[in-house]
């Protein structure tokens, strides 16, 4: 059961969901910021309404901002018809159109960062910090559940110990009964034995509540599969405490290491 414990309160914990969900908004701002640097198709047109030139242009060109150097590549085609001006004669181009291709860098100013540039490497260290949060989250959570479950396991012996020395008890007074009737005892022991079960049904009651409470502690982290916090039937607890196989923990070591090793914010 421990298995599932662990299993479900990874799923449909929701501290584990709310930083996942975090975790998605900030990748979907930092793609938002990646776009900056998507293809753009850009064009350009001049139409004349009236007078006495009709020249026209069309001008289409596909740019590509470079993460690097602040650049900008582009390729386009611009073609022309009909008559300009002599003053608008750079306009003019032969019959076919003409082809350019262009690749613009900076010199000095937004050579080494700019606005696009800044707001990804922001993007990728608030995802970043968003994936250490995830992973401290499910470490913690997971932390909780396993001491949840064996809270619960241990509430259940506790109260299943106590209920035997009830029944112990119980049966003893049968027996004490039996030798009282036949001279062998005095009546003062079956008083005694009395109390001793009243005291010990009083253990075995505060037992009840504790188990109850470990059980509700317990359904925060044992959900159905919609989510909804179930308490565990008494039916699957153990006859004694689980052992966590060796090779378990020695992935959860080498887990937690491979993350020390990869994730410099440990070290802050």
């Amino acid at each position: 059961m421990l298995g599932e414990v662990l299993e479900v309160s990874r799923e449909h914990s929701p501290k584990i969901q709310e930083s996942v969900e975090k975790l998605r908004a900030r990748e979907g701002k930092l793609l938002e910021s990646q776009g900056a640097f998507d293809m753009e198709i850009r064009q350009d047109s001049m139409l004349r309404a009236d007078g006495f030139y009709d020249g026209r242009s069309v001008d289409t060109k596909l740019v590509k901002p470079l993460p690097d150097f602040g650049a900008r590549l582009s390729t386009g085609y611009r073609v022309t018809v009909g008559d300009f001006p002599i003053y608008e004669d750079v306009l003019r181009t032969n019959d076919r159109g003409e082809f350019n291709f262009g690749l613009v860098f900076s010199l000095l100013r937004d050579r080494a960062i700019d606005d696009r540039r800044f707001a990804v490497a922001q993007g990728e260290l608030n995802v970043s910090s968003a994936e250490l949060e995830v992973l401290v989250n499910q470490l913690s959570v997971q932390q909780q559940a396993v001491n949840a479950y064996y809270e619960w396991v241990a509430a259940g012996l506790k109260r299943r110990i106590f209920s035997a020395l009830v029944d112990i008890a119980l049966q003893r007074e049968t027996g004490l009964e039996q030798r009282v009737r036949e001279g062998d005892l005095a009546a003062i022991f079956i008083t005694e034995n009395r109390q001793n079960v009243l005291k010990r049904q009083v253990l075995l009651n505060e037992a009840e509540r504790e188990f109850a409470n470990a059980a509700v502690k317990l359904s925060l982290f044992y959900r159905d599969p919609h989510g909804r916090p179930q308490v565990p039937p008494k039916e699957r607890l153990p006859d004694g405490f689980p052992v966590i196989e060796t090779g378990v923990l020695d992935e959860l070591r080498d887990a937690l290491a491979a993350a020390r090793a990869g994730r410099p914010e440990f070290g802050l």
